[in-house]
Order: C-alpha cells, then structure tokens, then sequence
C-alpha cells in the first residue's frame, strides 16, 4: 500500500540520518579519546544512549518529529569504538586480541538479547516501554562506569606485556599461562570487566 511505502521511505530517512551522524561523530570522539581517555568516551557514549532512548519513547505522545530528534545524540554514541581502545589500553599485549574478540562476543551476546527482550517489552506494555527501559539500563551503564571503571596506563600494560614476554623472546611458562589467559582471569581485571559488563 502507499502508506506501507511511506513507512519504509521515513524509516530509510531515519537510518540514513543516523548513519551520517555517527560517520560524523567518529574522528571528533577518536581525537577526544585520544585526550580525554576511553572512560570519558564510554561516558560520553552512555550518556548519548540515555538521552537517545530517552526521546524514542516519547515519538508515542510527541509525534514523527521527535523520532528525528532522537537521532541526534547519535554523533557521540561509539560505545564500541571506546570500549576497543579500553581493552587495547588495559589488556597485556599477549592477550590483547583475545580479550578484543571477548568483547565483540559481549557486543553480540547484546545484540542477540536487546530485540527479544525488547519485543517482550514492547508487545506487553507499549512501544514507548521500550525507550524507556533502554534509557534506564543506559544511564545503569553510565553509572557502573563513573563509579566502577578506572582509567588505565597504555605505557603500563605494555611494560608488562614485554616483561612476560622474557628477554630474546623467549617465554617461560608464566608467559604461557598469560597466553592462555580464560574468561574468569580476563574478569579478574577490573578494568576490563567493567568494560564489558556495560556492554551488554
């Protein structure tokens, strides 16, 4: 029908608008990690998340307009792009790749859960329920990342990571033990946990 077709125009209009917010927002918040650290770019990035679903659930009662608004705060959400130079600047350079892919399994551990539940949510209570729990589990986040999550020293962690990697490249089992560092010793870093905890 041309309404179903003015539907997929508008919500085509407002992905683009998203997607050109954020390809935008990017250079701008890498310069400001940069030299602010990446606890200030998962500040900023949550805080952006709250307000965004925060004006999402009230499209119910305020109309089209307020939709587009709720992109906006899209030019500073890069959530992930922080969280990334958090594991790099906190991780032991031995397991840093892995300790990356873990937290790309939290990133879509979120993913895979955020819809269902969301439908669940939405199906029960109303489309605006959703935006505002969203906001709420955003604004947790950006809290447990205020109190919680510590700036890290990139110069630190690297010293370590050479330190175990012993002299002439030669490992020795504690080397070996770090490379095979698992979930529960990843988790042990307080850092690193938070990190990923806020991104699910």
């Amino acid at each position: 029908t041309e309404e179903g077709k003015d539907d997929k125009i508008m919500f085509g209009y407002v992905q683009t608008l998203g997607s050109v917010l954020q390809l935008i927002g990017s250079p701008i918040m890498g310069t400001a990690m940069d030299t602010y650290g990446y606890r200030w770019g998962l500040l900023v990035s949550q805080l952006m998340a709250t307000l965004s679903f925060g004006l999402l659930a009230m499209v119910e009662f305020s109309g089209l307009w307020m939709l587009f608004l709720s992109r906006l705060p899209m030019i500073f959400m890069h959530s992930m792009a922080s969280a990334q130079l958090a594991i790099t600047q906190t991780s032991p350079i031995q397991s840093r790749s892995e300790d990356l892919g873990k937290l790309a399994l939290f990133f879509g551990i979120g993913f895979l859960l955020g819809p269902f539940f969301g439908g669940l949510i939405s199906a029960n209570f109303g489309f605006w329920s959703v935006g505002c729990f969203s906001s709420f589990l955003c604004c947790c986040c950006c809290l447990g990342t205020f109190f919680c999550l510590k700036e890290g020293k990139r110069e630190t962690n690297e010293r370590k990571g050479e330190e175990e990697r012993g002299e002439g490249g030669r490992t020795d089992k504690k080397t070996d033990k770090k490379e095979e560092m698992g979930m529960i010793d990843l988790m042990k870093n307080n850092a690193v946990r938070g990190v990923l905890l806020s991104q699910l």
